[in-house]
């Protein structure tokens, strides 16, 4: 058993999705590498609370580019098959890239190699390019499938047997039941942001307010924009202008920036009182204490240290021994 080890997992946890074994110790280290681009140990709670909200914004912002370059752009296919164009069009261009390699290896390196046919049960032998042999069942009356491999029950994307099984079958889309709605675009757009288009529009007005919907429809605006002239480097120079000329319509030169007096103010209004002239109460210095200090070594430990010491002359007896001139004699006597 422990020369197989590494099939544990899998074999225990094959029919659960393999969410559940995140531990929360990779979920706060995925928050705090993000928060440190933003925040500093000696922040005091304004200054959290302002950069916490600007994370949220950096945040907010590369989700939308991401969101509406899924919504926008349609990956290139790499074989023939419907489906996988049909996966291109619903699934967010990260998880397609996945599904694709499924799909890709189903079209060229699986092969079947057994069918039986019971009333509505089919049952496939579908080797891949491991020469590994995995059984796909498909249930005919409810257009279900299900293979031996279990990736679509870990992980929520059908594998390459299934995939194998749909073009032997020749189908068409995949079905709605194996699409999901954790990644895909349209969904996606709706839960995080709101869609700005007019087939969402009315979904998201319960759930976000004019300000929420207007800052949704500048990103997709700008977006937009740029995917327009990124070709050619005149469009993007008359876009910057344009952009430099209603910056400064609205806020003048575009130079604006927060005075000493504002930003105390700002920072008053937030915690409710006024600053003191002098502060009494300062933050502890920072008290580095990991490694430091050393345990004291037990007799045995230091007996040792002391054997491993080269003998050196004694000025009183000279002789090559482990004692100088000071401790002559002594070790004698202590006998």
């Amino acid at each position: 058993m422990y020369g197989h080890r590494q099939f544990w997992v899998p074999a225990y946890f094959r029919d659960l999705p393999m969410g559940c074994l995140l531990k929360t110790t990779s979920i706060s280290e995925s928050e705090n590498s993000f928060f440190k681009r933003f925040s500093r140990p000696h922040f005091n709670l304004v200054e959290f609370m302002l950069q916490y909200g600007n994370a949220l914004d950096a945040q907010c912002n590369q989700t939308t580019r991401l969101d509406y370059i899924d919504s926008t752009n349609v990956p290139s296919p790499l074989t023939e098959l419907p489906f996988e164009m049909h996966a291109a069009t619903i699934y967010t261009d990260s998880i397609f890239k996945k599904i694709q390699v499924e799909i890709v290896e189903a079209s060229k390196n699986c092969m079947m190699i057994y069918m039986s046919v019971e009333t509505n049960i089919r049952v496939y032998k579908v080797t891949d390019r491991g020469h590994r042999t995995w059984t796909v069942t498909n249930n005919a009356e409810y257009d279900l499938y299900e293979c031996q491999c279990k990736l679509y029950q870990r992980y929520g994307i059908l594998c390459r047997h299934i995939f194998f099984v749909f073009k032997n079958n020749d189908v068409q889309l995949i079905p709605e039941i194996y699409i999901g709605k954790r990644w895909l675009k349209k969904p996606l757009l709706i839960s995080v942001h709101g869609s700005s288009t007019s087939t969402f529009q009315d979904q998201t007005d319960f759930f976000y307010d004019d300000k929420h919907n207007a800052i949704n429809k500048l990103h997709t605006t700008y977006y937009r924009l740029v995917q327009r002239v990124e070709g050619s480097i005149a469009d993007i120079n008359v876009v910057i202008a344009t952009i430099e000329d209603v910056e400064n319509q609205l806020f003048g030169d575009g130079s604006y920036v927060m005075s000493v007096l504002e930003k105390k103010k700002s920072f008053e209004e937030l915690y409710g009182v006024v600053r003191p002239d002098v502060i009494h109460a300062h933050p502890p210095n920072v008290v580095k204490c990991k490694g430091s200090g050393s345990r004291l070594p037990s007799k045995m430990e230091a007996a040792k240290k002391a054997a491993a010491k080269p003998p050196r002359r004694c000025g009183k007896c000279h002789k090559m021994v482990s004692h100088d001139s000071r401790n002559c004699g002594k070790e004698k006597s202590k006998k």
